[in-house]
């Protein structure tokens, strides 16, 4: 979907090799068109969001409407590199036909999010037809790894799956997502509180978006833990949400939740927080994920309370940009009574936080990455390709 999740993962991409001199066409579902294309170029990249009949839930890659415009529209142009984010039919479909048509195009397979086999389809809600398609569901995501001439996963977890499907080794590679440093910089606290109404000697703490049910759970715990322990602390959550806050700490003043905002405005929030929260339960879903807002909260200067579950843990004890808890709310909320403890070592892991940002997560630093693997993906290519001729002659 156009401007909405792993679409970013594509466009900040895109963006940064337009500025390099490569044409970039981004393919994505209308957020409402049913009947015709509506194209965009934002900072030089051909935004080409493709129509749908469906609608809700199924608007997410099914429509077969959607396949067959989008796989014409898009057989028109040459296209050297196909970069599939994702498999479901509107993106590997229209992909696979490419690169039939130009068997010299090169097919690149991202990996985001494990969906199957106890990963995320088992964590969300869901009725018996949810149930009931994830069959499909794990087909799309695992059936045609094998087809790509070089894939990509988001962790070590879902590398590690696709080189047990039959994946190369030596063609996977993992990059997270990444930090807009240009568009995110670190915002005086002060400011921000003043700027939204809140106390400023109140410790904050937030979390942004969505959260698994056992995750909001979790989150939900540590903070009646905290609440017990830290006078007046308070939780923001922060942006559209699925957590179920109990009434009485809404009532009560110790969560509050902001509901839709702007960009801008949910920037702001984050900078009123004193540390934002990551709360994962160890699960295969979870150790598969990185989780794009924790580049958010790291790109505004602000540290991380993290379970320890997958790459970004890992990248938080490394770096020393965060707390790094068990998964239980009473670990996780001692972790956040420590790091609320001593402004010190918050304001330290604050500032590390924006140097991995800054260092390591930035967009343009990752496409760098990107780019040298499409060109030894395309060496590689080049190479069998010889080969192959070499033995039929």
């Amino acid at each position: 979907m156009a401007w909405r999740g792993s679409f970013f993962r594509g466009y900040h991409w895109g963006r940064h090799l337009a500025r390099r001199g490569h044409q970039v066409t981004i393919a994505a579902t209308s957020k409402s068109a049913r009947l015709s294309f509506e194209a965009a170029y934002p900072e030089g990249v051909c935004v080409l969001q493709s129509p749908d009949l469906l609608w809700g839930r199924l608007r997410t890659g099914w429509d077969l409407w959607n396949i067959m415009r989008r796989t014409a529209r898009l057989l028109r142009e040459p296209f050297d590199i196909v970069h599939s984010i994702d498999c479901r039919p509107v993106c590997i479909l229209p992909a696979l036909a490419l690169k039939w048509r130009r068997p010299q195009t090169m097919l690149i397979l991202d990996w985001l999010d494990w969906w199957g086999h106890g990963g995320t389809i088992v964590e969300r809600p869901g009725n018996l037809a949810d149930r009931l398609f994830a069959p499909v569901e794990t087909f799309f995501e695992e059936h045609f790894r094998t087809r790509a001439d070089a894939s990509l996963t988001v962790s070590t977890a879902l590398m590690e799956r696709a080189v047990a499907l039959g994946v190369p080794a030596s063609s996977v590679t993992t990059i997270p997502f990444g930090a807009d440093i240009e568009a995110i910089t670190p915002r005086p606290q002060r400011e921000a509180r003043r700027a939204l109404g809140l106390d400023p000697c109140t410790p904050i703490i937030g979390y942004v978006g969505m959260l698994f049910r056992r995750d909001a759970q979790m989150l939900i715990e540590a903070t009646e833990h905290l609440v017990a322990r830290v006078p007046g602390v308070r939780l923001l959550v922060i942006g559209n949400s699925n957590i179920l806050v109990p009434p009485h700490l809404l009532a009560s003043g110790a969560v509050k939740v902001t509901g839709s905002l702007s960009y801008h405005d949910l920037q702001t929030y984050i900078s009123a927080c004193d540390l934002m929260l990551l709360p994962m339960k160890n699960s295969i879903a979870n150790r598969g994920r990185w989780p794009s807002k924790v580049c958010d909260y790291f790109a505004s200067g602000r540290a991380v309370v993290v379970t320890r579950v997958g790459d970004v843990a890992a990248l938080a004890g490394r770096a020393e940009c965060g707390i790094v808890t068990g998964d239980t709310p009473e670990e996780f909320a001692d972790g956040v009574q420590a790091a609320l403890g001593n402004k010190a070592a918050l304001d330290r892991m604050g500032a590390n936080a924006r140097k991995v940002a800054s260092e390591e997560l930035d967009w343009s630093l990752l496409t760098d990455r990107l780019e040298r693997f499409y060109r030894s993906a395309f060496s590689c290519k080049a190479n069998s390709r010889m080969r192959r001729i070499q033995q039929e002659a």
